[in-house]
């Protein structure tokens, strides 16, 4: 027998090995790929899944639910009914397989019977084997309704200053039109203009077109509630100003949104109105499932658009302009690197919003994600940027990364300067970014260009919202239900009104097309409980010391938003007392005896590091029997000698 020898099976070896070698090299540039055409589905759409590199004979696509899939070497058997539907890379769907396997396709699969969830597409290995050579990000299921039917032949027209107005007693076929002098806006002082119900169609159909956009591109999410809050800034007007740095990447919300607003601008819905429902619509795709039952209804049209401004003022770069949507009047925003008590200036002042509400609207940066060409900032705010969700309050304060301070270089983004932002890094190759103003809830900061001589472990953490943070941090429907309230005060900001909206109804502020659909000006009705006698207090100058609430009349277990102005001294408290022992708050009972009810220190914490003249906090009521109360701030140290109150009932609201 011949034997090989040693040298030469050596040298017979190297060339097997150099061919295993380059199939591999082969293999992995031509690695499996799958895509989708979007992020997220309507329930009954077709998915088309495209994929390219595929190897093999016996090739399935399928789709699973994320929640299914802990292994992607180890698929779920057929049999556990995990595997929700298939289609062979041929696009057929039947056992006998394909005559080819194509490498490079398109194929559909259905979502008719998919449960609105969170779902992943694979591409099995060959010869139909339970693990996967490619996979997709995850993608949502969503139920989107039935559309609805829009009137098409709806009167809007304007005679002067005239205009048509829908009459309607409630009864089927009872609408009839007369004319009526209105001025703009329409309506009379007292009264609350209530829309045409069928403007709730319109509403919908609106609402409807922008979520076929946000599910097309989820990227607009972010985009839809950024447009909101830089519009509304000194008021609601449907104007950008694109010459100032500060609203860089908004050109693509303006221009997608554009024919939505040319198509309903004479059905009653102005540009402002449609870019506030854009956010809303944004919120309602971005709530986690369990959370959909959160309204995101728009309650209010008839929203003014800067071009009805007899003045526009001046653009960002000086000098008058005539105002368009990518040209509105100039607003000083607040900026990224805003510290601590910056930011609670600008809330306060531009919205008069107390921490609990600026906290929920910092929220906001749970969705959404930064890009250096637009603030010269780059990253997301936490690891699920298109869901709404507690990821922000986790990364800032439930596992947070030792977060340092970086500076961003820029110098190769023309007109873009450089910029300092907190990096964390959760592991290797996953990293979140904070701006200074996110840092400031949790870090009591100066703004980033008085320099920040401290880092993330020995930054103060004494800030007005640190306790609202912790309240969002364990409660997801806390933190949401607050967002929402506060985001229908952002959106009507810069409107007056003359009262509530009946609910399930819409109501105008009267301008553009909508005053021809309104029904009525409806007066505020008195309430019908007997009146309530509580103690008054002469009015505060300007300077004064002043407490505020954020209602009248509270039901038992509301809570309390308090808000209070030019208040002096340390050691001071909120309390609540009996309205019966309080006649004068200058000589209030004491703070530390049987008669307070209720207290917080004016910080909003159990201990304040510092003191400061404006801010707010919250009581609860879930302790108050029905009656009249009294909410006073104290003198220094908790002294009787009170600087503010204000009056109050708890029970009896309706």
């Amino acid at each position: 027998m011949n034997h090989m020898h040693p040298l030469q099976a050596q040298m017979f070896c190297i060339p097997l090995l150099l061919l295993l070698l380059l199939n591999l090299v082969q293999r992995s540039e031509a690695a499996a790929t799958v895509s989708l055409d979007k992020g997220s589905y309507c329930q009954g759409e077709q998915i088309a899944v495209s994929f390219d590199g595929v190897e093999g004979e016996g090739i399935w696509v399928g789709i699973y639910k994320q929640d299914d899939i802990t292994d992607f070497a180890n698929l779920p058997d057929w049999e556990t009914e995990k595997l929700k539907g298939w289609v062979l890379t041929c696009g057929e769907r039947s056992e006998t397989g394909c005559s080819e396997w194509p490498t490079t396709g398109t194929v559909e699969l259905e979502t008719d019977l998919l449960e609105e969830d969170e779902y992943v597409i694979v591409i099995s290995e060959d010869r139909a084997a339970l693990s996967a050579q490619a996979f997709t990000d995850t993608f949502l299921v969503v139920s989107c309704g039935e559309p609805v039917s829009v009137i098409e032949d709806f009167p809007t027209t304007l005679t002067g200053s005239n205009v048509i107005v829908v009459v309607d007693d409630g009864s089927e076929g009872s609408a009839t039109i007369v004319e009526a002098e209105i001025s703009e806006p329409a309506g009379s002082p007292g009264g609350v203009l209530v829309a045409d119900s069928s403007i709730i169609g319109i509403i919908q159909d609106a609402r409807t077109q922008i979520l076929d956009m946000i599910q097309a591109d989820n990227d607009l999410i972010g985009k839809f509630l950024r447009l909101v809050f830089h519009d509304c800034v000194g008021g609601c007007d449907g104007c950008i100003d694109m010459t100032n740095p500060d609203h860089g990447g908004l050109a693509k919300p303006i221009e997608v949104l554009a024919p939505i607003v040319d198509l309903f601008a004479d059905q009653g819905l102005t540009r402002t109105d449609i870019w506030m429902l854009s956010a809303l619509a944004a919120i309602d795709v971005a709530l986690p499932l369990d959370m959909r039952d959160i309204n995101t209804d728009l309650h209010w049209i008839g929203r003014r658009t800067c071009e009805s401004f007899g003045d526009c003022g001046n653009a960002f770069h000086g000098g008058p302009t005539v105002c368009t949507e990518m040209l509105g009047p100039h607003r000083d925003m607040c900026h990224g690197g805003s510290g601590t008590a910056t930011m609670q200036r600008f809330f306060e002042d531009e919205f008069n919003f107390t921490p609990q509400q600026i906290t929920a609207i910092m929220g906001a940066h749970s969705v959404g994600a930064m890009h250096r060409e637009n603030s010269g900032h780059s990253g997301k705010w936490d690891l699920s940027p298109t869901s709404l969700d507690i990821g922000y309050w986790i990364e800032l304060v439930g596992q947070p990364p030792n977060f340092v301070l970086q500076e961003v270089d820029n110098s190769d983004l023309p007109g873009i300067p450089n910029q300092h932002n907190w990096l964390g890094v959760l592991n290797p190759g996953t990293e979140v970014v904070m701006l200074n103003i996110d840092m400031a809830l949790v870090r009591n900061v100066p703004d980033i260009e008085d320099g920040i001589d401290c880092d993330f472990e020995t930054c103060s953490r004494d800030t007005p919202f640190m306790t609202h943070v912790n309240n969002y941090l364990v409660d997801t429907r806390l933190f949401l239900t607050d967002f929402l309230d506060v985001m229908n005060v952002l959106i009507d900001h810069g409107h007056d009104k003359n009262g509530e909206c009946p609910i399930g109804q819409v109501c105008s502020f009267g301008f553009g097309a909508t005053a021809a659909l309104i029904v009525e000006a409806m007066p505020v009705e008195a309430s019908s409980n007997p009146p309530v006698s509580l103690p008054t207090f002469s009015e505060p100058e300007d300077g004064d010391p002043t407490l505020t609430v954020n209602k009248s009349c509270y039901n038992s277990g509301d809570i309390i938003v308090a808000s209070f102005e030019n208040i002096s001294g340390t050691g001071i408290v909120i309390g609540i007392f009996a309205a019966d022992l309080v006649t004068d708050f200058r000589q209030l009972p004491p703070f530390n005896g049987g008669d307070l009810k209720e207290s917080v220190l004016s910080c909003g914490n159990t201990q304040c590091h510092t003191w400061m003249s404006s801010g707010g906090a919250q009581l609860s009521t879930a302790n108050l029997d029905p009656g009249r109360y009294v909410a006073a701030i104290s003198g220094t140290d908790a002294s009787s000698e009170g600087q503010a109150a204000i009056n109050f009932q708890v029970g009896n609201c309706d």
